[in-house]
C-alpha cells in the first residue's frame, strides 16, 4: 500500500526505475547518418512526430505506456465509484470509492485544513524547549511516518536480509545536488513555493524571513549529506550505532527511554544512521537559541508535504511549483493530478483488480521462457570471463541460480493491504481526505514497528503489477518484470523476435546484470551485504573495469552537459551487460543483429524539456536515453561488424576505450 510518509528512508531493495531514463532529443535531420548518430537516425521519424504535451515534462514510450495504464486504472476507479461495494466483502473497491470521493470533495477539504495534524502544529508552536520539539517529531514520526527533522523506520537489515533493523535518516527536503546546483531553478522555485505556503497557512509570520532562514539551514545540512551516487552504496549508508548512542547524536535532547517509548526495542539495539555527517550538522542546530528556527523548519516541511493533500489554495501552489521546476508551459489541471495522486495511493487495491483483468497469461509464459533462456546465456558468459577466477565464478553462478524471477506479478505473494485491517472513512460518514491518508499511514507504521522483532516478510508484493517498470531487489536476489511494461515496443506477441529481444530481452538481461553491478555485487546469493564471495584479486580487477566504464561515460555529452559516469555507473554496467548478453543470444540463434540493435535504440526514444534533463543529470542514476543507446552500442564489438562502423564514423570508439565487463 502506498504510505503517507512525509519523509521516507532509502529503499534498500534498489528499485531501479527504467522509466527514469530520459533525454532531450528532436534536433536530428532527415539525412542523419546512423553511423554517426545511431539513436537519432533510428528514431528520427518518431521523434519528429512527437510533441511534448503542455502539462508534461517529456514524452517517451514509457510515458505513453503509463498513459495507457492510467486510462485503464481510471476506468477501474469509475467502476468502483459507481458501484455499491460492501465494506467487508469488497474491501478494495470500498476503499477506492471512499478515498476517491473524499479526495474530490474540495468543499470539505477547504474547511478541514490539516485535519488530524492540526494538534501537532499547535504543539510545535507551544513547545518551550528543543526537547519538547523533538518529542513532537518522534510522535509524528512514529504515528504517521512524518519526520520534519529526522526519521526512524524499520527495514530489512543490510547485513542480514532476514531480520529487521532500525534506520535513521535526516530530512533536508531537496536532494543535495539540487540545493547546490549551478542553475538556481530548483532552489529559488522551492523558496517561492514555501513562501506561498507560509502566507496561506500562517499569516502571522514574515514569510520572507522564515523562508530564508529555514532554507539556509536545509542547505547547510545538505552540504554534509551524501551525494546521489553514494546513497546507493551500502558501504556508505551502513553506519551502525547502539540505540544508547543516539541521544548523543542529537545533543542529548532526547533520552534512550524516549526512543524506547516511541519505537520499542532496547538500548542495545542497532540503529543504522544513513547519513552521519548530515546528522552531525543537524545536531549543531539543536540548541535553545535556535528554538524558533527549528519550529519554522518543522512547519515548513509539513506545509510543503501536505500541500497536495489539504485545501485548494495550497494545492494550486503545489501545481504551480511543479510546473515551474519541470518547465511546463501549462499548469496541470487539478482533477488530472488528483486522479494521479489517488491512483498512487490506491496502487495495490487497483493492482489486484488490474491483475485479474489485464494480465495476459500467454505473455507471462513467453517472457518466463525468455528469462530462462537469457539466464542460461548469462551462465555461459560468467564461465567464459577471462578476468574472474574459478572460485568467484562458482559463487556468481550460485547467485544466478538462486535468483528468483517474477513476471507480471507474484500470484503467491501477500498484497500489502492484507497485512492489516484498514477502511477509509467515506464521504457520507464525514470522511476527510487528509485524515484517510493519515489513518493509512498510522496502520502501516503500527505494522512496521510491531513486527520489528519478527523475521522479514519477504512475501509482500513490493510493486503493483500495472507499474511500467522492471527492477532487481538486492536484498531478495530477485528480478521482477511487471505486467505494466509488457507492452509495445518493449514486448508484443505480434512483434519480430529481434524486436522483442531488443526490447524486453535487454530489460531482462539488464535486471540480471544488476545482481553483479558495482552495488549488486556487494550482496551475496541470499541478499546479505558483504562481498565475501569475491577473491581479492577478482575484486581488484572488477574495480579497474568499473573505472574504465566511469571514464568512458564521463566523455559523453548531451546538450553540452557531461554525463556523470560515477552517478550512472550501476545502470551503465547493467546496460552494457544486457546488450552483450542479448547479442550472444541473437548470434546463437542466428537472429538479425541489425534489427536487434535498431529495436534497442528505439525503446529509449524520448523528447524532454531542458528542466527535466537538468534534474536527471544531477540526481538520476540512469544516463539519458540517447546515451543509453549510443554509448552501449559504441562499446559493442558486434555493432561495428553489423553496420560496418569505421574510424571516421561518429559512432566509432577506439577498441581500447570500450568497456566490457559481463
Amino acid at each position: 500500500m502506498k504510505k503517507f510518509f512525509i519523509f521516507t528512508l532509502l529503499i534498500f531493495s534498489s528499485i531501479l526505475f527504467i522509466s527514469c531514463s530520459n533525454s532531450k532529443s528532436g534536433n536530428s535531420t532527415p539525412t542523419v547518418n546512423l553511423k554517426n548518430d545511431f539513436y537519432e537516425a533510428v528514431n528520427y521519424e518518431l521523434l519528429s512526430s512527437w510533441t511534448i504535451p503542455a502539462d508534461k515534462s517529456s514524452i517517451s514510450h514509457i510515458s505513453n505506456m503509463d498513459d495507457i495504464v492510467s486510462d485503464r486504472l481510471n476506468g477501474l476507479i469509475e467502476q468502483a465509484v459507481s458501484s455499491n461495494p460492501v465494506k467487508e466483502q469488497d474491501k478494495d473497491e470500498y476503499n477506492i470509492k471512499a478515498l476517491y470521493e473524499t479526495g474530490m470533495d474540495w468543499d470539505t477539504r477547504n474547511v478541514s485544513g490539516f485535519g488530524l495534524l492540526q494538534p501537532y502544529l499547535d504543539n510545535i508552536d507551544a513547545a518551550a524547549t528543543v526537547k519538547d520539539l523533538l518529542k513532537v517529531n518522534m510522535d509524528l514520526n512514529r504515528k504517521y511516518g512524518i519526520a520534519p527533522i529526522y526519521a526512524i523506520a524499520v527495514q530489512a537489515d543490510i547485513m542480514n536480509s532476514n531480520q529487521n533493523a532500525y534506520y535513521m535518516q535526516v530530512n533536508f527536503v531537496l536532494e543535495k545536488e539540487k540545493w547546490q546546483a549551478e542553475d538556481p531553478l530548483f532552489k529559488t522555485s522551492f523558496q517561492e513555493f514555501i513562501k506561498k505556503l507560509w502566507s496561506i497557512n500562517d499569516k502571522q509570520q514574515n514569510a520572507e524571513r522564515v523562508v530564508q532562514e529555514v532554507t539556509n539551514m536545509m542547505i547547510e545540512i545538505a552540504k554534509q549529506g551524501l551525494n546521489a551516487d553514494e546513497l546507493g552504496n551500502p558501504e556508505k549508508i551502513n553506519n551502525p550505532f547502539k540505540m544508547s548512542e543516539i541521544p548523543g547524536k542529537l545533543n542529548n535532547n532526547i533520552t534512550v527511554d524516549d526512543l524506547i517509548q516511541y519505537y520499542g526495542g532496547s538500548a542495545d539495539d542497532t540503529v543504522i544512521i544513513v547519513q552521519t555527517t548530515a546528522l552531525a550538522k543537524l545536531a549543531e542546530y539543536l540548541t535553545e537559541d535556535n528554538l524558533l528556527l527549528l519550529k519554522n523548519y518543522m512547519k515548513t516541511v509539513i506545509y510543503q508535504e501536505l500541500a497536495d493533500k489539504v485545501g485548494l489554495e495550497s494545492y494550486n501552489a503545489y501545481l504551480q511549483y511543479q510546473a515551474q521546476i519541470r518547465g511546463l508551459p501549462e499548469v496541470e489541471s487539478v482533477d488530472k493530478v488528483m486522479q494521479e495522486q489517488i491512483r498512487n495511493h490506491l496502487n495495490f487495491q487497483l493492482g489486484r483488480i488490474y491483475a485479474t483483468k489485464y494480465v495476459n497469461e500467454e505473455i507471462i509464459t513467453n517472457i518466463t521462457k525468455m528469462v530462462d533462456d537469457i539466464r542460461g546465456i548469462y551462465r555461459q558468459r560468467i564461465n567464459n570471463l577471462s578476468w574472474m577466477e574459478t572460485a568467484t565464478k562458482a559463487a556468481a553462478i550460485d547467485k544466478l541460480d538462486k535468483m528468483q524471477v517474477v513476471v507480471g506479478y507474484d500470484k503467491n505473494a501477500t498484497w500489502p493491504q492484507d497485512l492489516y485491517v484498514l477502511y477509509y472513512t467515506n464521504k457520507n460518514e464525514d470522511g476527510i481526505y487528509v485524515n484517510n491518508l493519515l489513518a493509512d499511514a498510522e496502520a502501516a507504521m503500527n505494522y512496521m514497528f510491531e513486527n520489528k522483532a519478527k523475521p522479514v516478510n519477504k512475501s509482500i508484493i513490493s510493486e503493483a503489477p500495472q507499474t511500467v517498470n522492471a527492477f532487481y531487489s538486492q536484498q531478495h536476489n530477485k528480478i521482477i518484470i511487471l505486467a505494466g511494461i509488457l507492452q509495445s515496443p518493449f514486448y508484443s506477441i505480434d512483434a519480430t523476435i529481434e524486436e522483442n529481444i531488443g526490447g524486453i530481452g535487454t530489460i531482462i538481461a539488464h535486471e540480471i546484470t544488476h545482481a553483479f553491478d558495482n552495488q549488486g555485487s556487494l550482496y551475496d546469493a541470499n541478499g546479505n551485504f558483504g562481498n565475501s564471495w569475491w577473491t581479492a584479486e577478482d575484486l581488484a580487477a572488477y574495480v579497474k573495469l568499473q573505472q574504465k566504464a566511469i571514464d568512458y561515460y564521463n566523455g559523453f555529452q548531451i546538450d553540452n552537459q557531461y554525463v556523470n559516469g560515477t552517478l550512472t555507473l550501476s545502470e551503465n554496467i547493467a546496460d552494457l551487460g544486457a546488450v552483450s548478453c542479448v547479442t550472444e543470444y541473437a548470434k546463437n540463434n542466428h537472429y538479425n543483429l541489425q534489427a536487434l540493435y535498431r529495436a534497442y535504440a528505439g525503446i529509449w526514444a524520448i523528447k524532454a524539456r531542458p528542466e527535466y534533463l537538468a534534474s536527471q543529470l544531477l540526481i538520476d542514476n540512469h544516463a539519458p536515453g540517447k546515451i543509453r543507446a549510443n554509448a552501449v552500442l559504441s562499446a559493442t564489438d558486434d555493432f561495428y561488424t553489423a553496420f560496418d562502423i569505421k574510424e571516421t564514423d561518429g559512432m566509432y570508439k577506439p577498441k581500447e576505450e570500450r568497456p566490457s565487463i559481463w
